[in-house]
């Protein structure tokens, strides 16, 4: 039921580890059943990248395995390759 921790994490290369980290906000919460349907948002003016091949990384935690350290560990991570041209 409460919000996790959800981060981006983009801009890294191979060679100049330029890479920068940004936390969503949860928009919306829909319980379905048992679970919970969330949506996530965040927004940017300008985005400055490197040219070149980038990998930007989505993490998710819930927020009771950062501040609980009797809970279990859980994530979800994403990861998505992208081209700056």
């Amino acid at each position: 039921e409460d919000p996790e921790f959800a981060t981006l994490t983009y801009g890294a290369d191979q060679k100049t580890f330029h890479r920068t980290k940004r936390i969503f906000e949860l928009k919306s919460s829909v319980q379905e059943g048992n679970f919970y349907r969330k949506t996530y948002v965040r927004s940017w003016d300008t985005i400055n990248q490197f040219f070149g091949h980038h990998h930007a990384i989505v993490n998710v935690y819930p927020k009771h395995i950062l501040f609980d350290d009797a809970a279990p560990v859980e994530s979800s991570t994403w990861g998505i390759p992208y081209f700056v041209k």
